[in-house]
């Protein structure tokens, strides 16, 4: 929204009213919309047989693009799983068949519609053994 104002300055002098013109100024307001920041409602990883079941939610599931589910087996170098693109729905599953057995970290990002990118918590999951 552009404004333009346009100051008339009235001079007397001399018992007669003179009008000047002034320059006009001209400004445009800067209007800053804050993106929603997309948080996890909540982040749960559990044992399915010998499978490892991921359940989450997120809190603005409209802002959300996709979720990159990433596993590690030593909580430090994550490796992309696969991306899951969202729904519009607030809660999301994912079940990883291909784990194996020990301790395994997972976490997720959310990409956002304004380029931004959100990660969950860490969470671990332990399984003793396959089959």
């Amino acid at each position: 929204m552009k404004a333009i104002i346009f100051i008339t300055a009235v001079m007397l002098s001399a018992g007669a009213a003179q009008t000047k013109q002034l320059p006009f100024i001209s400004f445009q307001p800067t209007v800053t919309v804050k993106p929603v920041q997309q948080e996890f409602g909540y982040f749960r990883v559990h044992r399915m047989g010998s499978d490892a079941s991921l359940n989450w939610s997120v809190m603005n599931p409209l802002n959300a693009d996709f979720f990159t589910i990433e596993r590690s087996y030593d909580g430090t170098n994550f490796e992309a799983l696969c991306d899951i693109p969202c729904t519009g729905a607030a809660t999301h599953k994912y079940r990883d068949n291909t784990v194996f057995p020990g301790y395994i970290y997972y976490r997720i990002k959310s990409f956002q519609h304004d380029g931004t990118m959100v990660t969950s918590p860490v969470e671990m999951l332990r399984i003793v053994k396959r089959g």
